[in-house]
């Protein structure tokens, strides 16, 4: 059976492309390269998101060549569509255990839940040269500090690196105990100065959709998905579990809840659904990015008293094109001028790839790398949230790469 759907055609194409994205990345292992006929020089890290995207793939082409198999006439002979039906859905199965295998605690394995919102520590180390003429340059750091730092911490892992700035690089650690280990070793050398900070974690939000307007107050609201939800009843007798309704909107046709760990994963055990009244609504995890539409960047909205394009009185930010005017103001916005697109969160970036980039969309785009990154950091600080950051990113990993914004 010869395929030429134009669905087949789509999928050739996704194919290749995530092909394409395994070039250029490091440390593969072979045995793995060997074995699936892959580019070399990839991360693991790499190679699973792109088995993810595989099996996804895989399913759809399955589903495809059942539709397939089913319109042919006469009945299906041997080495057709039927026969590659039987196949693809046994590699699946054995693949999908693989899969399971080898991400514990990942999206197919349901970890014991706990509500502990504990606090989470950062544990960094500042390095600064011993003087002016030592200072840390990332074209020094790049050259000659981070090989020297490597060689006096060879045993201590170490979490990360941030950018150099103003002169000094920060190393990030995962308990104190190891930093102090790696201040103690690097004090030699450099200057140090050591800092442990405790953020504490969110609890998990929720949008609830399609109210029509029902229910009069957030209390009636809670109350009937109380009244309609005894799984959610049983575990708000437990004093440590949350459940409330933190917002209802003005035309009171969907709401805002904040639920403890262990009534979020309930509802998600529901499909996701809530009974209230005579009706099944919706959920979904709520992460609020908040960005400033004056200079486009996050952590701030327009008009706070943080937001230094208003303390500085700096000219405003176009989140189309990245001039200098307010984006109601943009002559460039429009089906036309989609050459004049530019953000500016990214053509600002210290990381080329994102730089390069800054012109395939705009500073309001949800998918800017600069967008996903913030909504990580704050899905990062939400407890129990690992496996929708998990599809979050993959989800938008895939769609960067289809728009050709990462």
């Amino acid at each position: 059976m010869v395929i030429t759907d134009d669905k087949m055609e789509k999928m050739e194409k996704e194919l290749e492309t995530i092909n394409k994205s395994l070039k250029g990345k490091k440390k593969l292992d072979t045995l793995i390269a060997d074995s699936l006929d892959l580019p070399v020089g990839n991360t693991k890290p790499d190679m699973f998101e792109v088995i993810k995207e595989l099996y996804s793939l895989s399913k759809r082409a399955l589903a495809l060549l059942k539709t397939k198999s089913i319109l042919e006439t006469p009945a299906p002979q041997e080495g057709t569509a039927t026969e590659v039906l039987d196949i693809v859905r046994k590699e699946l199965a054995q693949f999908r255990q693989i899969l399971i295998e080898h991400n514990k605690g990942g999206p197919d394995i349901i970890p014991e839940i706990s509500n502990n919102l504990g606090p989470s520590e950062t544990h960094t180390l500042t390095l600064e040269g011993q003087n002016e003429a030592d200072k840390i340059t990332e074209e020094l750091w790049s050259s000659k500090v981070k090989k020297h730092v490597a060689s006096i911490l060879p045993s201590i892992p170490i979490k990360g690196v941030s950018g150099v700035k103003e002169g000094t690089a920060k190393l990030k650690f995962k308990n104190k105990e190891l930093m102090e280990k790696a201040k103690d070793a690097l004090s030699v050398d450099y200057k140090v100065s050591a800092k442990s900070h405790t953020v504490t974690m969110l609890e998990p939000k929720l949008t609830m959709y399609d109210l029509k307007g029902d229910f009069e107050s957030s209390e009636e609201l809670r109350q009937s998905i109380l009244d309609k939800n005894s799984s959610i009843k049983s575990l708000v007798e437990d004093e440590s579990n949350t459940f409330k309704v933190i917002f209802l909107e003005k035309n009171k046709t969907w709401a805002c809840l904040q639920v403890s760990v262990k009534i979020r994963q309930s509802i998600r055990e529901s499909g996701d659904f809530v009974h209230a009244d005579l009706g099944q609504y919706k959920v979904k995890d709520r992460y609020h990015v908040i960005q400033c539409f004056d200079c486009q960047s996050f952590g701030h909205m327009s008009g706070s008293d943080y937001c230094k394009c208003k303390k500085y009185n700096a000219d405003p930010v176009c989140f189309y094109c990245a001039g200098a005017h307010k984006s109601k103001d943009c002559e460039k916005k429009t089906a036309g001028r989609r050459s004049s697109i530019k953000c500016t969160n990214c053509s600002n970036s210290k990381d080329k790839n994102v730089k390069d980039k800054c012109k395939t969309h705009s500073a309001a785009d949800r998918l800017c790398p600069s967008y996903v990154r913030e909504q990580s950091y704050i899905m990062n600080r939400t407890s129990g949230c690992e496996t929708s950051k998990n599809s979050y990113l993959q989800w938008a990993k895939i769609r960067q790469r289809e728009l050709g914004i990462n």
